[in-house]
């Protein structure tokens, strides 16, 4: 995982297991709050809104069934939108993130290679 600023945008990106050419499913939405999954315990994230993120491929070696090794933090300080990153955890085959951003900015979500790309703008 690594993080960016643009001019227009703040970037996070995924890097994925597999090759290009291999299809990354996610579903990526504003929330009101952040649950982890499947506990529904609250998560706690600063910003004035909330990018839940969830990928649809597990936290483990599906061959082998160990673990890969744990998601680097991801520091945001300074960042025009970008607010807290937290990964909430890996239930049942897929991984979930929360994104804490300064508004309900918009955003748009696209895979290049085996990255899954999130960018939010930093004004409306």
């Amino acid at each position: 995982m690594r993080t960016g600023q643009h001019e227009c945008f703040d970037q996070l990106v995924f890097d994925a297991e597999g090759t290009a050419a291999d299809p990354i499913g996610y579903a990526v939405r504003y929330v009101d709050v952040l649950l982890q999954d499947p506990s529904d315990v609250v998560v706690p994230i600063k910003g004035g809104a909330i990018l839940e993120i969830s990928l649809f491929s597990p936290r483990y070696d599906p061959a082998s069934g160990q673990p890969y090794p744990p998601l680097p933090s991801v520091r945001v300080t300074g960042y025009w939108t970008f607010r807290e990153f937290k990964f909430t955890g890996d239930p049942e085959g897929y991984t979930q993130a929360g994104l804490g951003v300064r508004a309900r900015l918009p955003f748009r979500v696209f895979q290049t290679a085996n990255h899954l790309v999130v960018d939010v703008a930093h004004t409306w």
